[in-house]
């Protein structure tokens, strides 16, 4: 990609300035292409999301409907002291939302789906990083 932003008729070496102007295309063609990326893997994974739902039957239910409004902490005034209340794992009790206790292939799809779209995301602040050290 770098070698297509140099002068083709040219025998002159490139300043400082070109070199750190071409890094910087460089970066933000990169950054693009990773930005597109992520849009389709959110896109798969929001649509599988909603495919799990619809073969749940809960499509006019919210998600927060389903969750037990509870206490995560408690505070003892007297000894000035955080009590964590007992509750059951979150991720258990989202995962029998959909279907009882068996979990559709469409939510294990959509979750792989967002854990690769964490990675993409640390790719676009890594990138975005060198640009703004270059400029």
């Amino acid at each position: 990609m770098t070698d297509l932003l140099k002068p083709v008729n040219s025998n002159k070496p490139l300043t400082a300035t070109q070199e750190k102007q071409i890094r910087v295309l460089g970066l933000v063609s990169e950054y693009y292409n990773v930005y597109q990326k992520l849009e389709q893997v959110l896109k798969r994974g929001f649509v599988d999301l909603a495919r799990a739902n619809y073969e749940a039957n809960t499509r006019y239910q919210n998600f927060l409907d389903h969750r037990e409004m509870q206490r995560l902490v408690d505070v003892d005034w007297t000894n000035a002291q955080i009590i964590l209340c007992n509750r059951e794992d979150g991720l258990s009790k989202s995962r029998k939302m959909f279907s009882g206790g068996l979990v559709p292939l469409s939510l294990r799809t959509a979750q792989s789906d967002f854990a690769d779209s964490l990675e993409l995301i640390v790719q676009l602040a890594k990138i975005r990083h060198k640009i703004t050290q270059l400029s």
